[in-house]
This record gives structure tokens, sequence and C-alpha cells, in this order.
């Protein structure tokens, strides 16, 4: 009762979330929005990055929800959009290692975000020292079909380990369209990457696949 006599501009952080959540309505829905909006790259400003994370978890919840109503929908479409900027994704992204608590939220989010949901967790996994943050962004990479473009593309990265985790997610995502570009690698100068790119071929199981890991 008490949220519901304050205007948006003078409610907290948590009171905007659960009126979103709770009462939302078609005449206050934008004006919550465009507050959430400012409120999600203020807390991005700020390094409080699990606020960021309940904002983009609260938009996509209730875009899926909205299913039945195209302009609600379109709305929180919207404003996922106007939040979808790599800082904040990175930002959010960056809680998988640490808070294991939102790793389910933080994945739907991510894929629900698609390409620049995966851009962000690839810059996180070719820049990460720590092998638990590693396969944190691997584990929810594996998820994202989006990200093959990119990952072809890393297979020629310099770094050996950035060239193998990408062929080890290739692989995992049996990501038949990637066959051509890792038969290209087959003879990389690094054994540990020749080693799981017999992997990932084998994995896809496609004639062209199976007889390059039968070579070698």
């Amino acid at each position: 009762g008490a949220i519901k006599t304050k205007t948006p501009a003078r409610m907290s952080d948590d009171e905007l979330i659960e009126q979103l959540r709770t009462g939302v309505t078609k005449q206050n829905v934008m004006r919550l929005l465009d507050e959430l909006v400012a409120v999600a790259e203020a807390r991005a400003d700020e390094g409080r990055w699990e606020v960021v994370a309940q904002i983009f978890d609260t938009f996509v919840r209730h875009e899926a929800a909205a299913e039945h109503n195209a302009d609600m929908r379109r709305t929180y479409a919207i404003a996922l959009r106007r939040i979808t900027k790599q800082s904040l994704l990175r930002g959010i992204a960056g809680l998988l290692p640490r808070r294991p608590e939102l790793r389910d939220a933080l994945q739907d989010v991510l894929l629900r975000l698609g390409a620049d949901g995966a851009e962000a967790l690839i810059d996180l996994l070719t820049t990460a020292d720590s092998l638990t943050d590693r396969r944190a962004y691997l584990a929810a990479l594996a998820k994202c079909r989006d990200a093959v473009p990119t990952l072809i593309h890393l297979l020629g990265d310099k770094r050996w380990y950035v060239a193998r985790n990408a062929t080890d997610l290739l692989g995992e995502m049996r990501a038949v369209e990637a066959e051509n570009a890792l038969l290209e690698v087959v003879k990389h100068h690094e054994e540990r990457v020749r080693r799981s790119v017999a992997t990932a071929l084998a994995r896809l199981g496609t004639a062209r696949a199976i007889q390059a890991v039968q070579q070698m």
C-alpha cells in the first residue's frame, strides 16, 4: 500500500522491481521501465551488478510472460534493448563464477540476448585468468548457439588455449556448421589443440569428420 502512494522516481530499487512484478498497468509500465533503465545504468556505474542482473532478469521474465499481449511484450523488448550494452552484459556475466545461486537466471538472460550475450561471455572467457572463471563462462557458452560464428573465428586465435576452448565448445555444441573450420586446424602446432579438434570432430560424427579423425 505504501508503495502505491509513491511515484516511481521516489521508489527504491527493490520497490521499483516489486511494482513492476505486482502492480504494473498499461498506464504506468512505461514510466516504471524508464526508471529501471536509469537505475540499471546508475548501478552499473557503481559496480552493483547484482541489482543490474535483477533488472535484466525481471525484464526477460516479464517479456516471456506477456506472450499473449503483443503490445506489452514489445514494450518489454524495447526496454531490454535499451540496457543491452556490452559493458552491462560483461558486468552481469562476471557474476557467473562468483554467484552460483544466480547462474540459472543469468544464463536465461544471456541466452535471450543471443549474439550480444554470447559476445560478452566470449570476451570474459578470452581474458579470464582463473580456471574457475573459465569453466563458468564455458558452461554458459555451451548453451548458446549464437556463439558459433564467433567461436569459429577464435579457432585462428594465436593463443593456443583460446583456440582449444573454442574447439571444445564447438564439439560440445555439435556445431556441424563448424566442420570446415575445424578441419583447417587438424594440424595445429599445439598438441592440446589437436587433441581437442579430434574430440570435437568425433562429436560432430559426419563422414568427413570421422575420416579426418582416423587420419589424425
